[in-house]
């Protein structure tokens, strides 16, 4: 089963958050220091997102997708069905 994790991995783990600068020497001093604020934050919600990813699997959102699907058909059926 394969994750949204697992999508994220295997497209290099690319940030998730883009908050701030991300380089290792901005060189505005203020923004150093906001930037050193965030990074325990950002380290903690990243983590709790690549958690839940990594409970989501594609076939799980393949199934949510079809049963949405076969709902809004059924829905629009209705709809048709009262307008004759």
């Amino acid at each position: 089963e394969v994750t949204l994790g697992d999508v994220h991995r295997g497209l290099g783990s690319p940030a998730l958050f883009t908050i701030g600068h991300r380089g290792e020497n901005p060189s505005c001093l203020i923004e150093k220091a906001v930037n050193s604020a965030l990074e325990d934050a950002l380290g903690a919600a990243e983590a709790v997102l690549m958690k839940q990813l990594d409970q989501v699997s594609l076939a799980s959102l393949s199934k949510k997708f079809h049963e949405r699907l076969s709902a809004r058909g059924e829905c629009k059926r209705g709809i048709r069905s009262h307008a004759v």
